[in-house]
């Protein structure tokens, strides 16, 4: 054993000494620290000793599966300290005409080493460097080996290779009967009578080789492949060494080979550290002048002003009209004040402007496509706010009150109206016509209204924060109540309006305060959308719609036309305060079409790549295009809601917050309350 202490001594001095070294402040050369790395192989585990006298590699009949953590920290950049844990089995068979034994035994090692890598002769970015260690380690061992069957029946073993129930001395072998090995491992052997050991130590001392190679997978995992051979100082693992117990071995102690694979995770933070601020600091000269304009640099707020302008205190070139534009680049050095001015110091004239504007954001095609250059534009003057007169309190004509949805071709009527407003209140969104100052204006709307056939109308009071209520105290206008006319009464005119926005929840309507006629309506695909003004020339409404986007700015907004909406007629169908509509009963092949599906999200541009991507992961996926240019995303395909609301809960679970339920029909997205009324599930 003095070797083996020898050893341990020799590998901590030696590894005391290279931390010594890596931490020297007076060395040249910087060490790299790093964080420890956990490491996690598996293997084979093969034993050599007097039953295995072959000394096969990896024989199924030596070698049998094993385990290893290891714990690794960096010395420096090419050793490092390791501590290591590991565990398996191994079990060996002899089977000769002198002796027939066998054994396994569950083994279990801790140990610490070092292993060099070879990265001080290696490229600095190298891929795959070899690894070689050595350690010292305690090895703990319980020898069993297999005398009897399942039955208790010592095995013995004849002459003729076969395993009977008597010995082949006994005299009643005649009547001896075959027998098959359990290979259940069921004694001792270090207190079987059959081995006569006398009692020795089930541990010892290993001295592990390492061999292998090491493939740098990137800067956290380390892929390791390697052979480790443990030499040990007992020679009992199998119960036979070579001067006790009832069988004769040799001097050799048992040897142990673990051929394994590893991964390896380093801990270390990849993030480059934190520069010094004041690292690289070069003190500045308080008379230096870099652009030579006569103001020092610490003074100088533009310190790169071309040579040859003339500059101010602050050596920023002059600006004669406060354009925004230096006197060297404008085009036009007495600008009027607060007026708008391209990037060359032009006045931007109305005329310009929205000739710069119609080309960009031309629907009719008038101005497409561009091929003239302009200028940038850059806008120095204030916004200008405009707001109408705020009145305390206004009349107008009530014509519908809806609590869900409203029904696509409906809004489009409404819409179609020329002075029509809604209000929400407490989330029933009430359609009104007509802003009036005065009683006698808003009743005499309303009689023009029902001659017109909108015969369901009662006039509201609005105040300035837009709270309804009724006018007359007398009669509930809040009852529940049905629209007693089929359509909108209409005008024959074509209206205008801009849709400023779209949303599948309510929106911050606080963006639009200032804009003009504002209306808000929940379509039946349960996208709410804004519009605001109100043209009968498109004209008029293409440069209202020029101007949101040059003092708005708002993308994305596009005209939209009404002329008394849809030609589609609700004769057979009638509207009830919820915004649902009932119709003639559908048959049974009609019901049978509905499905249900789930609404994944809605597009109104190219939907991004990983979107669609992770979208179609789930199968099933549909697409429809609405009228209202939106394109939608379903997955999966049920007859019933609650198959549809199950499958939603799971796709939530999934990631996808955003999903609701929704019906099918004749290829078309309907309400999934509508579809659940239809099919009466």
């Amino acid at each position: 054993m003095k070797h083996v202490y020898a050893i341990i001594i020799i590998l901590s001095l030696f590894s005391l000494s290279l931390r010594g070294q890596s931490s020297s402040s007076d060395s040249n050369t910087t060490v790299e620290r790093t964080a420890p790395t956990l490491a996690f192989g598996v293997g084979t585990l093969s034993y050599f000793g007097e039953l295995n006298t072959q000394n096969k590699l990896n024989s199924p009949l030596t070698s049998r599966m094993a385990f290893n953590f290891a714990f690794r920290q960096d010395i420096n950049y090419f050793l490092e300290f390791e501590l290591d844990f590991w565990t398996g089995i191994t079990s060996a068979n002899e089977r000769t005409l002198g002796r027939s034994l066998n054994f396994e035994t569950q083994l279990y090692g801790f140990g610490i080493g070092v292993n060099y890598n070879f990265a001080n002769f290696l490229k600095e970015d190298h891929f795959i460097e070899p690894v070689i260690g050595v350690g010292v380690e305690a090895i703990g061992f319980s020898a069993k080996t297999d005398l009897y069957d399942v039955n208790g029946i010592r095995y013995n073993y004849w002459s003729d290779g076969t395993i009977r129930n008597l010995p082949e001395s006994d005299p009643n072998a005649e009547k001896s009967v075959l027998i098959q090995r359990d290979y259940y491992y069921e004694s001792d052997i270090k207190s079987d009578d059959f081995y006569n050991l006398d009692k020795h130590n089930t541990y010892a001392i290993g001295i592990p080789i390492t061999v292998g190679v090491n493939m740098l997978l990137n800067d956290k995992w380390t892929f390791r492949a390697a052979m480790i051979y443990h030499f040990t100082t007992t020679d009992l693992l199998d119960g036979v060494d070579e001067k006790s117990g009832n069988f004769e071995g040799d001097a050799k102690s048992d040897r142990l080979i673990y051929s394994t694979v590893s991964i390896a995770f380093n801990f270390t933070n990849t993030k480059p550290p934190k520069e010094d601020a004041y690292e690289d600091f070069t003190p500045f000269l308080l008379d230096e002048d870099e652009d030579n304009d006569s103001i020092n640099d610490f003074e100088d707020d533009c310190l790169v002003t071309p040579p040859g302008v003339e500059v101010d205190e602050r050596g920023c070139p002059l600006d004669g009209d406060k354009d925004g534009i230096p006197d060297y680049k404008d085009q036009e050095l007495y600008s009027a004040a607060n007026v708008q001015v391209d990037s060359v110091g032009v006045t931007i004239t109305d005329a310009v402007r929205d000739l710069y504007y119609v080309r960009y954001y031309d629907q009719t095609g008038n101005y497409s496509p561009i091929d003239a250059e302009t200028n940038t534009i850059q806008v120095v003057a204030n916004k200008v706010q405009r707001r109408g007169k705020v009145y305390d309190k206004t009349y107008a004509v009530a014509i519908g009150e809806f609590t869900g949805d409203i029904p696509a071709d409906l809004v489009n009527q409404i819409l179609s109206l020329n002075d029509v407003n809604t209000y929400d209140q407490d989330g029933t969104i009430i359609i009104a016509v007509g802003r009036y100052t005065t009683v006698g204006a808003a009743i005499s709307r309303k009689s023009e209204l029902i001659k017109s056939g909108i015969t369901n109308t009662e006039v509201i009071v609005v105040d300035k924060e837009y709270n309804v209520t009724k006018l007359e105290t007398s009669e509930s206008y809040y009852e529940e109540k049905e629209w007693a006319g089929n359509e909108v009464a209409k005008t024959g005119n074509t209206i205008y309006r801009i849709q400023i926005g779209a949303f599948s929840k309510k929106a911050d309507e606080s963006k639009f305060a200032g804009l003009p006629n504002v209306v808000s309506l929940t379509s039946e695909d349960g996208i709410t959308r804004y519009y605001t003004g109100l043209y009968t020339d498109y004209n008029a409404a293409a440069k209202a719609k020029i101007d949101l986007m040059i003092n708005n700015g708002m993308n994305g907004i596009f005209i939209v036309s009404f002329t008394d909406g849809k030609s589609k007629s609700y004769t057979n169908s009638k509207l009830s305060s919820t915004g649902t509509t009932t119709a003639t009963p559908l048959t049974e092949d009609q019901k049978n079409s509905i499905k249900f599906r789930v609404q994944l999200g809605s597009f109104k541009r190219q939907i991004p790549t990983d979107e669609l991507e992770h979208y179609m992961e789930l199968g099933n996926i549909k697409q429809y295009k609405g009228d209202d240019r939106y394109i939608r995303y379903t997955a999966g395909e049920f007859d019933t809601y609650k198959e549809a609301s199950n499958y939603k809960a799971q796709l939530r679970n999934e990631g996808y917050k955003g999903c609701y339920v929704v019906g099918e029909y004749d290829g078309k997205i309907i309400p999934a309350k509508k579809a659940k009324e239809l099919r009466n599930n």
